[in-house]
């Protein structure tokens, strides 16, 4: 479809808005290695590359719904391979407190209204996960089924 994003194949075809100075596959690895870790961006290893240019990639990557993209294929690809066992799905939430606040986070009504954040996720059988949900810490559980349901069918 028009509206998809890209594949993780076309990536290397968008135009470059700067010359990095180290392999394109470094910065991937540089944004894993600190989505696996936890780590802040600016404590990266130098060996990736600069913590700033990973990021800013991951930002550029993350509106152009890359991620997205790279979950649903791999989850099609474990349905071809594995197969997902969607007879028993369970669904559960969290949250947690989101201090500087962007766009995302809402009033948490049980943590005297510190920002937060909800998350909502669903899984089939064998805990592969099927949709996720992210939302404001004052949006209603409800609202939050729905948006993670339609996750799955996007």
């Amino acid at each position: 479809m028009a509206n998809d994003p890209p594949s993780a194949a076309q990536l290397s075809d968008l135009p470059q808005r700067r010359t990095p100075s180290r392999p394109l596959r470094n910065v991937v690895d540089a944004t894993f290695y600190s989505l696996r870790t936890g780590c802040q961006w600016k404590a990266i290893p130098s060996t990736f590359c600069s913590g700033s240019t990973a990021h800013a990639y991951f930002q550029e990557w993350t509106e152009l719904g890359i991620f997205e993209q790279l979950w649903r294929e791999a989850l099609w690809k474990y349905e071809e391979c594995v197969g997902l066992n969607c007879d028993w799905q369970a669904i559960d939430g969290s949250m947690t407190k989101a201090p500087p606040g962007q766009k995302k986070t809402g009033r948490n009504p049980t943590d005297r209204g510190e920002r937060g954040v909800k998350r909502s996720l669903l899984t089939e059988a064998a805990g592969i996960p099927l949709g996720l949900a992210v939302a404001g810490a004052n949006v209603h559980d409800s609202k939050l089924l729905e948006a993670n349901i339609e996750s799955v069918w996007k």
